[in-house]
């Protein structure tokens, strides 16, 4: 069936010179496919890039926004912008803004009467879609909800001329059990019959909007969630060995398939936040649920944000459906894991294809299936300080087999006889095994609290790793910064630990025996 492979990356400050900080949050195209569009709230703009050449995409310029874009979609010559331009959480207020695509400018605005956050157009483009979030303030009263005035929906008739265009808004209060007042929506896709399903973040609720009526046709609770053999805690090991009960879904990003099911990437916001994704019916039916299956892919590839292991984990944030020469797929961005699950929607089964590294925080998911590519944008934008720039990734679908991950880890058994990946993060060191060509061992730097030697065989494709070796100093665990390793021709390994001077931690050449016992 072929698999996505990653042919180029954008540094969105190509396309903003003078910026300070930029960064890439939602994502469209043209309907032709040529031209991305991204909402850039660091420096209220939207900008174009022209992925004419999708392994070469050049900078085609941006406008400014009066307020912060925070969603957009594209209908046919225009792009629809969702702009923040509220003054206070208590008093929300925005608009959308009608660009003209080729102009370059914005031709019309709409008052949205509170904060709009995500925008979707219907697929035969006569209706447009908009969350009005009102976010809660998470520095008032803990960030607790209620926190008036509540969110709602607005529906715009959209196939005419923009400046005959008006929005009719639909009250969402009422439903969801936790917080009815206020039913903070969050995201919204329209399905092929004009059903809007909107998802109530905080109050783990779906929402569904028939749009030619302006009516509310269903809604239910998104339920809850028994996760076993999860990292449940901050403490510098990734160790699948906890367990969470009763966990609320939460989901943020929706999105509906060919069935008419609806995705939902479960991150979590409030009390909740399921660590995967589920599809739902249109009854609020679970049809399938990934349970601890994204937490286990981040660890098996090196993903895994161990620093969240004590909050959401991964934090599946968007989710994203597309059909590519007949095969239903299915894409899942993890907000703090950096990579996207890709899945086959198939009839019977929902099958895992791939992952794709992408850049920090994922944000806007796009596949444009008519030139077999798949678009991430990512918002984190941190040049000074942590060398991370935002930075918008194309993907094409191929025959060729996935490229990545180059490495992983294999399943073993934990205590209670439970094969769980085995965890990994951070290679800094390789040795090749003396006895057998096909083996070499690594070992990871600080990132891992607990110092550690893998064993890796390179015969596979990708590489796996089978075995790791705790290392031990008089019995107990010891926290080195490794940085390279070599095999003893009497066996066992000598190590190099980088040293620290602000810290007084000084450089060591470490001899440990096969076992990991440290002997000098």
């Amino acid at each position: 069936n072929g698999a996505f492979q990653r042919i180029a990356a954008f540094p969105i400050i190509l396309n903003h010179p003078d910026a300070e900080e930029a960064a890439a949050e939602i994502v469209d195209a043209t309907e032709d496919g040529n031209i991305l569009i991204y909402t850039n709230s660091k420096s209220n703009t939207i900008g174009f890039i022209d992925i004419a050449d999708p392994s070469s995409p050049k900078p085609a310029g941006n406008i400014k926004i009066e307020g912060e874009p925070t969603s957009l979609a594209v209908c046919g010559p225009y792009a629809l912008v969702a702009v923040n331009t509220s003054e206070s959480y208590k008093n929300p207020s925005g608009l959308l803004a009608v660009v003209d695509i080729a102009g370059k400018r914005v031709i019309k605005t709409i008052d949205m009467q509170g904060q709009p956050d995500s925008v979707a157009i219907s697929p035969d483009r006569k209706f447009a879609a908009v969350v009005i979030e009102n976010e809660r303030d998470e520095e008032l009263n803990d960030g607790k909800i209620p926190q008036m005035p509540p969110g709602f929906l607005m529906v715009l008739n959209i196939d005419g001329e923009p400046a005959n265009w008006k929005a009719v808004k639909v009250d969402l209060t009422g439903l969801p059990d936790i917080v009815p007042d206020d039913p903070e929506p969050e995201f919204v896709d329209i399905n092929r019959n004009n059903i809007a399903a909107i998802s109530l973040q905080e109050n783990n609720h779906i929402v569904l909007v028939d749009l030619n009526k302006k009516e509310i046709t269903k809604h239910f609770s998104a339920g809850k969630v028994d996760l076993d053999h999860i990292d449940v805690k901050k403490n510098g090991i990734i160790e699948a060995n906890g367990t969470l009960n009763g966990l609320l879904r939460e989901p943020d990003g929706v999105a509906w398939t060919s069935k008419d099911m609806i995705v939902a990437a479960n991150e979590g916001d409030y009390n909740g936040g399921s660590r995967g994704f589920s599809i739902f019916s249109q009854n609020g039916d679970v049809i399938f649920d990934s349970g601890n299956n994204l937490e286990h892919l981040a660890i098996q590839i090196g993903h895994y944000p161990e620093d969240r292991a004590g909050k959401k984990g991964i934090e599946p944030e968007c989710a994203e459906v597309g059909i590519f020469d007949g095969i239903e797929y299915i894409f899942i961005g993890s907000e703090r894991g950096n990579f996207v699950a890709v899945y086959r929607c198939a009839p019977k089964e929902i099958q895992f294809m791939q992952a794709l590294p992408t850049g920090v925080a994922p944000e806007g998911l796009l596949a444009i299936p008519k030139r077999n590519l798949f678009v991430v944008s990512s918002e984190e934008d941190d040049a000074s300080h942590e060398g991370v720039t935002a930075t918008l990734y194309i993907y094409k679908l191929n025959k060729e087999k996935p490229p990545y991950p180059t490495i992983q880890s294999t399943l073993l058994p934990n205590e209670n006889g439970v094969s769980v990946p085995i965890a990994w993060t951070a290679l800094s060191g390789l040795a090749s095994s003396a006895q057998d060509p096909n083996i070499i061992y690594a070992v990871p730097d600080n990132a891992i609290a607990q110092s550690q030697i893998y064993t890796v065989d390179v015969s596979k494709n990708p590489a796996l790793i089978t075995n790791v070796t705790l290392l031990k100093k008089d019995g107990s665990p010891v926290s080195y910064d490794l940085e390279g390793i070599a095999t003893r021709k009497d066996g066992g390994f000598w190590l190099a630990s980088e040293g620290n001077s602000e810290e007084n931690i000084p450089n060591m050449i470490v001899k440990a025996d096969a076992d990991g016992t440290v002997l000098e």
